[in-house]
């Protein structure tokens, strides 16, 4: 007897194995529930980045904010909501657009469409676009703003309610940045 616990070596080989396909088993229905949600969920890539619009029979080019959504999905996907927040709740707005040829919103896309949404960087009345969002940060402080700067996302909203999330580029964070330095009103 090894041991002296267990007599009967074959009965407890039987029960570790039983146990092992039990978990095999469990494993598996897991693992094949996660790539059937996967495969059925709605996957959309999402940038946002400072662009140059050059109109075509000459005129000044105008510099823009871009953001644009592409359903790389297999699904179709509406998106309700355009927008952007930073790591507090507290500083979640939405996007308005409104320059001609923007797409919708909301807009339903086809897998492999493209929606493209733009923001001139000097608005109407004047005032910087990236001012904005420098004004959002002005009454933290340096610490804050940094960390709030660096949480900062670009977001859309799908019918699903699912939330996609997009890190805006170095410029953007730049040309904030920039702002924060200036006078806000500006």
């Amino acid at each position: 007897m090894i041991l002296g616990i267990f007599d009967n070596w074959p009965q407890l080989i039987e029960v570790v194995g039983i146990w092992f396909a039990g978990t095999a088993t469990f494993t598996a229905a897991i693992v094949a529930l996660r790539v059937a949600n996967r495969a059925n969920a709605q996957d959309v890539r999402l940038v946002a980045r400072p662009m140059q619009e050059v109109t075509v029979g000459g005129g000044e080019p105008k510099k823009v904010f871009h953001v644009a959504a592409t359903n790389v999905g297999h699904r179709k996907v509406t998106i309700t909501h355009l927008g952007a927040r930073s790591l507090f709740k507290l500083n979640s707005f939405v996007l308005i657009t409104g320059l001609p040829g923007d797409s919708p919103v909301p807009t339903h896309l086809e897998d492999g469409e493209v929606a493209h949404w733009r923001f001139p960087e000097l608005r109407d009345d004047g005032k910087n676009w990236y001012g904005d969002f420098a004004k959002r940060f002005e009454e933290y402080n340096w610490l804050s703003r940094w960390v709030l700067l660096r949480s900062f996302r670009f977001l859309i909203v799908t019918s699903l309610g699912n939330t996609i999330l997009s890190k805006p580029s170095k410029e953007f964070r730049k040309k904030v940045y920039e702002q924060m330095e200036k006078d806000p009103d500006k």
